[in-house]
């Protein structure tokens, strides 16, 4: 275990089969903490699949 600070960001473009953009969202993370590395991506990704979910389903 390593003492780190991370800080990136992650976009997410999704497209309809008309290649126009339904969903676009750039995340910034950042998190500072004795923690490993793949202890970071579990939680990101869940967000950005809980973002994705609600945005498209409003649009519906």
């Amino acid at each position: 275990m390593y003492g780190a600070s991370v800080s990136f960001n992650k976009t997410i473009i999704i497209y309809n089969a008309d290649d126009e953009i339904v969903f676009q969202r750039t995340l910034e993370f950042n998190k500072a903490s004795d923690m490993t590395i793949n202890e970071l991506e579990p939680s990101t990704d869940t967000r950005i699949v809980i973002d994705i979910h609600k945005e498209l389903y409003m649009k519906k």
